[in-house]
């Protein structure tokens, strides 16, 4: 089929778009079978538009997406895989993605945090507090691929589950090389689904437009993030009775909003020696080899949380400090930070390099804007000095690095990582240590809100962690140990914040071993943990994921199939509960979960530039018992049917 004009193709795509937003914007009603229609019409009407411009994958896409990056936490840009084919495609939520066990509140879209307590390791950099239950599902910029085509590329991605539920993802990106060197693209999501049980509605919206130049001397890489989370509140399902299908709910009338945007620059400039590299027979190209490279990172990012009810009266809250007719809680987050390195090669023998640099934060907040503004002509800023010093040898590899705050609320803390490979021919020995000194969080020391007030005066938090890792790649294994002591850990006890004085140590082990036979495939994980102090962190001791499937290839391996299933299974340890009005989940000692496995089935197929999947998620649900929750008051859903769809297109 003959390639009509890419540009008439993009802005087709996104009028739609557009067009499509508009209409969620002013159709706030619950969802609805109409919705639905109208989400599938859509979809529809992209498909067949950009099949008009578009041709398939043909069968080795290597040849056409020619590069993938992704930047470092120290901005350096790292080679990643082309994903030509999504092995997982059924485990399509987030938190699945990241987690074999979660803590979470039934609806896809929802707060959540990994029970692996290791997955949830809390970045040195400034946070929101309120971000931490997001974390999973959010588009920012370290998450962020870019990409080099030889041809523009295109993925539509929708998702769905049986009416009862009425979940719906729906997806779209894009991008393209507007010259050899410079790409651009975006990446949308939309995710609504109105939940197994009442007032617990979730609307979320992810956007992301990324852009890369990579010249002979000078390159960047620049994202612009956007995410919105517009959340029913139920506070937890108060009791349950099947004979009559009734279900009460803790609150009737509460919602929050959170909302995350952050706009990303970062830009090198090399100085080095010219070389000319042999590309082919007839084609060659320059590129420097560096000794200096001058970088410089820019971010803005903008946070703010707020929190509704119309009953705070109800006795659902211990306090009501302002008002006890509404709730109208706001908490605001604004941070401009500048990171300034010089990277040069002395030892270039050896592959040393070194980085210095330093780093600049402004933050902004202010609290439950309603009523009282606080902090609204005031600015807190905090400078540090950061070094780093890395190896990149064949055989070994080492790095260390240091973080030291200078000036600001965040004087004296520390941040140190060091970490030693060494690699055989089939084999990666790793060790990683670091060290974190931090100070409590602007939002931990001083909040304000209808229900709850705090003014902390929390001591630096240490933290030390250790790992170990053994992966043999060609055997399909890789063993994880792990060891961390928390010294004045900050946490959420039943509806307050405070600070344990003592220490909370932490083991942890894990074993992934995949088994393949042929054409039938087993994927196992294993995962020990252990706290200290199970009243301050209650993590189960053990976490396990088994898979199995049976993949054949139909029509002359046009049609790929799979056939399996998913089992996951945790030991019982303590529920945590979750507190609406603060979006945190907080420790609990009271009741138990746990000891009760999830078992899923799924078919999976690829056919030429279409990927699609069906599922039964929770197939044993009744069978063993029917009050399994994943957090207190919030059960986990019963049996559902899940159905998906992605299209990917090169023009």
């Amino acid at each position: 089929m003959r390639i009509i004009n890419t540009h008439n193709f993009f802005l087709t795509y996104f009028v739609y778009i557009l067009l499509f937003e508009i209409q969620l914007i002013i159709n706030k009603a619950k969802v609805s079978l109409n919705r639905s229609k109208s989400l599938i019409i859509v979809l529809l009407i992209l498909y067949n538009t950009s099949f008009m411009y578009s041709k398939e994958i043909p069968p080795d896409s290597t040849k056409i997406i020619l590069k993938t990056w992704m930047l470092s936490e120290n901005y350096d840009v790292i080679d990643i895989e082309i994903d030509t084919f999504q092995n997982n495609f059924h485990i399509y939520n987030p938190i699945e993605q990241k987690s074999i066990s979660n803590k979470y509140l039934g609806n896809m879209g929802h707060a959540s945090v990994s029970n692996i307590y290791l997955d949830n390791n809390v970045s040195f950099e400034s946070k929101f507090m309120f971000s931490r239950v997001f974390e999973q599902y959010l588009y920012t910029p370290k998450k962020i691929k870019y990409y080099k085509t030889s041809s523009p590329y295109t993925e539509l991605y929708y998702t769905t589950s049986t009416n009862r539920r009425s979940e719906i993802q729906l997806g779209a990106k894009h991008t393209q090389n507007i010259t050899e060197a410079f790409n651009a693209g975006i990446d949308y999501r939309i995710l609504s689904s109105q939940g197994e049980f009442p007032k617990s509605k979730t609307r979320d919206a992810r956007f992301s437009f990324f852009t890369n130049y990579k010249g002979y001397r000078y390159s960047v890489f620049g994202a612009i993030t956007f995410n919105k989370f517009k959340l029913n509140e139920n506070g937890g399902v108060d009791s349950i009775n099947t004979a009559t299908d009734y279900i009460a709910t803790n609150l009737n009338d509460a919602k929050s909003i959170y909302y995350d945007r952050t706009v990303f620059l970062n830009h090198s400039l090399m100085f080095g020696k010219k070389v000319k590299i042999k590309i082919n027979d007839t084609l060659s190209k320059k590129i420097i080899i560096p000794k200096v490279t001058i970088n410089h990172t820019f971010s803005w990012k903008k946070n703010y949380r707020t929190y509704s009810d119309n009953e705070p009266d109800s006795g659902f809250y211990k306090h009501v400090h302002i008002d006890s007719s509404q709730s109208s809680d706001s908490s605001y987050f604004r941070i401009y930070e500048n990171t300034v390195q010089l990277k040069f090669t002395p030892f270039k023998k050896y592959k040393i390099s070194v980085n210095a640099g330093a780093i600049n934060e402004l933050i902004k907040t202010y609290y439950f804007k309603e009523y009282i503004r606080l902090n609204d002509d005031d600015y807190y800023s905090n400078t540090f000095a950061k070094f780093d010093l890395i190896n990149n040898g064949k055989k070994w590899k080492f790095r260390a690095s240091a973080k030291i705050g200078l000036q600001g609320h965040r004087q004296g803390d520390t941040y140190f990582n060091g970490s030693i490979q060494k690699i055989y021919d089939s084999l990666f020995i790793s060790l990683n240590a670091n060290y974190i000194s931090k100070t409590s969080g602007i939002f931990e020391t001083n909040y304000i809100s209808n229900n709850y007030i705090w003014n902390n005066n929390f001591d630096r938090s240490n933290t030390m962690s250790l790992f170990f890792n053994i992966k043999l790649p060609y055997r399909y294994l890789n063993l994880k140990v792990a060891y961390k002591q928390l010294d004045k850990h900050i946490y959420f006890p039943t509806d307050s914040i405070t600070q344990y004085q003592n220490s909370v140590n932490i083991i942890s082990a894990s074993l992934k071993k995949d088994f393949h036979f042929r054409k039938f495939h087993l994927i196992n994980e294993i995962i020990f943990q252990k706290s200290s102090i199970d009243s301050v962190i209650s993590i189960p001791m053990i976490s396990v994921y088994h898979s199995a499937y049976f993949e054949h290839a139909f029509f002359k391996k046009v049609l790929n199939v799979r056939l399996g299933y998913q089992v996951y299974y945790t030991s019982d340890y303590f529920l945590s509960g979750y507190n609406p009005a603060l979006g945190q989940f907080r420790q609990l000692n009271n009741e138990k979960t746990g000891n009760y496995p999830i078992i899923n089935v799924f078919a999976n197929a690829s056919l030429k530039s279409a990927l699609l999947f069906i599922k039964f998620e929770h197939v044993n649900a009744g069978m063993i018992n029917d009050n399994y929750y994943m957090a207190y008051q919030y059960p986990m859903n019963s049996l559902s049917f899940k159905f998906g769809v992605s299209w990917r297109f090169f023009n």
